[in-house]
């Protein structure tokens, strides 16, 4: 049965923090971006260890002895596994959501209810560790731009090691719904959507199914937020049971894309990109479609999406995966 609810009813539950009520009027919008765009980077640092990178690895439904067993010879972190470093200041247990790195000072923006994540991007420049790490992270407010009903903003989260050496970069779009009043072209992003072929068959296809206790699961790694777990929030939103994690789905799509192309070698994982459309609920069937898109030197793209065919709906949208050239494997 297809769905046919608007997008949005789908995307505000993506919540990644909840900003204070504050008395500013809207005359003071423009000066809150400005004061917010031109905010120095904020610094934390994480840690993680083997058993955190192997929970993370089981949450996405990988089985793979590569990234669940320490003592294999090619045991490594999934190289989707930085997504997750914006939620692991400080996360020595279960810690409240949001955590403190995905939240804005108060007083620098007007009363908003909820900042909703919609897109997530990483670029990989060196393979995080595979044991005991720290990492240090610079997040900062790049673009914020207004959109018909809201207001469109993007994060950068910049990872790197002890040394200083650039490790990661994380790109986060974030959608703030009734923002309303900002100048469309305000340090507007240059980044092109990407757009799915039509009437191509894909140049691979896979489908699998989540498991009921997926999100149980995968929230162990970091994200804690309340309603992939609570049923009655995820009712007060509108949903019959709670629903897996966003980035959940992306890890998914990224360990199928990985087996498929990567030949089991996590530094040909090199860049991923996805838009989230619409939820998934543990237990659902996916089908993620892939399609081939263009080379430059030795780097390959490829555009993809994800389907729950129960409901006939596309959960991830605008995927974008660049990999190094090499000996495909098979499943």
């Amino acid at each position: 049965m297809t769905d046919t609810r608007p997008d949005h009813f789908y995307l505000k539950p993506y919540c990644t923090a909840f900003l204070e009520s504050s008395t500013q009027s809207m005359q003071n919008l423009e000066s809150s971006i400005q004061k917010i765009l031109q905010m120095p980077p904020r610094h934390f640092e994480i840690s993680y260890n083997r058993r955190d990178l192997i929970l993370y690895a089981l949450g996405i439904g990988e089985t793979d002895r590569q990234f669940t067993h320490e003592s294999d010879p090619f045991f490594a972190a999934f190289p989707l596994y930085p997504v997750m470093f914006p939620f692991l200041e400080n996360a020595h247990d279960i810690s409240l959501f949001p955590p403190k790195s995905l939240c804005l000072d108060e007083g620098t923006f007007p009363p908003i209810k909820s900042v909703i994540h919609v897109e997530q991007t990483l670029e990989i420049h060196h393979l995080i560790a595979n044991q005991s790490a720290t990492y240090h992270c610079e997040s900062k407010i790049l673009s914020i731009r207004g959109k018909v009903k809201g207001a469109f903003m993007e994060r950068e989260t910049l990872i790197k090691n002890q040394n200083g050496i650039l490790h990661a970069r994380l790109l986060s779009g974030l959608y703030i719904p009734g923002l309303c009043g900002i100048c469309k072209n305000e340090s507007a992003s240059l980044r092109s959507r990407i757009v799915m072929p039509r009437d191509q068959k894909p140049d691979w296809e896979f489908s699998l199914k989540t498991t009921p206790e997926q999100a149980m699961l995968y929230r162990l790694s970091g994200d804690y937020n309340p309603l992939h777990i609570d049923p009655d929030i995820a009712i007060s939103y509108g949903f019959e049971s709670p629903i897996l994690h966003g980035l959940c789905t992306m890890g998914i799509a990224a360990r199928v894309l990985y087996k498929i192309l990567c030949c089991r070698v996590p530094s040909r994982f090199k860049k991923i990109r996805v838009r989230f459309r619409k939820p998934v609920y543990p237990g659902d069937s996916l089908n993620i479609q892939i399609w081939r898109h263009s080379s430059e030197n030795d780097q390959q793209i490829v555009v993809f999406r994800t389907i729950v065919p129960e409901r006939d709906c596309v959960v991830l949208d605008g995927g974008e995966f660049t990999y190094l050239l090499g000996q495909r494997a098979r499943l």
